[in-house]
């Protein structure tokens, strides 16, 4: 088995063009497919590598992994096999650059851009452990950021040493103490070699990348790995918050506490899903957070309770009497059907006032001789009563004055 060279050409199908990363266990390069004339990137494993089964297994574990996950944040695997002694990985063939060059270059990044990031890592490792995969690696040299029109995509590489949870448990042969990974972005469970490592030590390994992004430093850092090693089981995490001193104040301690959860030894303390972490921290950072995707219930399908609401006429359950009623999350407009009711009592009116002559409480004449232009004045008295109290007109036409009285016929109009 020989190391590569530029124009050698990979299962008679895919030509080396250039070299372009390498790592513990192959190297990528630059390759075109000679038959289509697309550029894609191809993987080939290190010779004495490639003289262990075991390792051998793990690069075919590793193709088998990526291939399964399907997300545009995680790299896409076009084709495996093996080329003569040489095993050998093809996937698309990115554009950009790595999340560990870009802060070699930058130090460190906003809040907003490392909630992006985080949020993007986040929905691939989402997919990846939906499908049973626990990439054990994550670190920036394994987050790749490419464009795309106007956005950036952000892409999760090498699956080399992931772990398979919906395979054959044979397939995975790390015994127990083995430490697979690097040192500084793996969570106390995987450092100490427990199998037990689940998928949230890829959580750990994301917090600790949204650290070094936003503070410029590691949690734990050192020069032997045993000096991390202990630091990592044993020393209080430093304060994110006072790493950065243009931090506005009320996020300060909120930044803290997410950095405590996110980065707590025991797994059962931290966030129990990649997007409930990314969803913390783009609160933090004043992003929108996407709703769950939620399943809603066809209106017409709902069971027939007491008739409240009804979309074309279509009776919905009523959850105050038949249970709890499924709520789409957009439900269409609706109308509102009047129940029936009886009918409101009318309120009581008022009986019609009264057009008989009020009872005159004036004193009687002393006598029954009583001069006649007195008796006019008392009747016109009690016409004007009767008039402010019933509200009626009074028709004088129907009374003319007396002979010989001296009442104007102006006072009778």
């Amino acid at each position: 088995m020989t190391h590569p060279k530029e124009g050698q050409i990979i299962a008679g199908k895919y030509r080396l063009d250039r070299p372009l990363s390498k790592g513990g266990m192959g190297a990528v390069w630059s390759a075109t497919h000679t038959d289509l004339g697309m550029k894609v990137a191809v993987k080939l494993m290190e010779p004495h590598m490639a003289a262990h089964p075991e390792w051998r297994q793990r690069f075919a574990r590793e193709a088998k992994a990526a291939g399964a996950i399907q997300s545009p944040h995680v790299v896409k695997v076009h084709d495996y096999g093996v080329d003569g002694d040489t095993p050998y990985l093809v996937m698309e063939l990115l554009q950009g650059e790595d999340l560990g060059v870009r802060l070699r270059r930058e130090h460190r990044l906003s809040l907003e851009s490392t909630a992006r990031i985080v949020l993007a890592i986040a929905k691939g490792l989402k997919r990846a452990h939906e499908a049973g995969v626990i990439h054990r690696d994550l670190k920036p040299a394994n987050i790749f950021l490419t464009r795309a029109d106007d956005d950036e995509i952000v892409q999760i590489l090498d699956f080399g040493i992931a772990r398979l949870t919906h395979g054959d448990p044979a397939e995975d042969r790390t015994e127990t103490g083995v430490v697979l990974g690097s040192i500084r972005y793996m969570s106390p469970e995987q450092a100490r070699g427990f199998k037990t490592a689940d998928h949230r030590s890829d959580l750990w390994s994301l917090a600790v990348i949204a650290y070094r992004s936003l503070t410029g430093e590691l949690p734990y850092d050192g020069v032997e790995a045993g000096d991390i090693l202990v630091k990592l089981c044993t020393d209080p995490l430093p304060s994110a918050a006072e790493k950065l001193p243009t931090l506005a104040p009320a996020l300060r301690r909120s930044l803290d506490q997410f950095f405590a959860r996110a980065l707590s030894r025991s797994p059962e303390e931290r966030f129990q899903t990649a997007r409930e972490l990314a969803d913390a921290l783009c609160v933090l950072a004043g992003l929108e957070v996407e709703a769950p995707t939620t399943t809603s219930t066809p209106m017409a399908s709902l069971p027939v309770g007491n008739n409240l609401v009804t979309n074309a006429d279509t009776p919905i359950q009523d959850p105050t009497t038949t249970g709890t009623m499924p709520v789409p999350p957009r439900p269409p407009r609706l109308r509102v059907r009047q129940l029936p009711t009886s009918p409101s009592p009318r309120p009581p009116t008022s009986p019609p006032p009264s057009t008989a002559p009020l009872k005159d409480d004036s004193p009687a004449p002393a006598t029954s001789q009583a001069h006649p232009q007195a008796r006019r004045r008392r009747r016109r008295g009690h016409s004007r009563r009767r008039c402010a109290g019933s509200r009626l007109v009074r028709d004088e036409a129907a009374d003319p004055p007396l002979p010989g009285s001296n009442v104007s016929a102006a006072e009778t109009q």
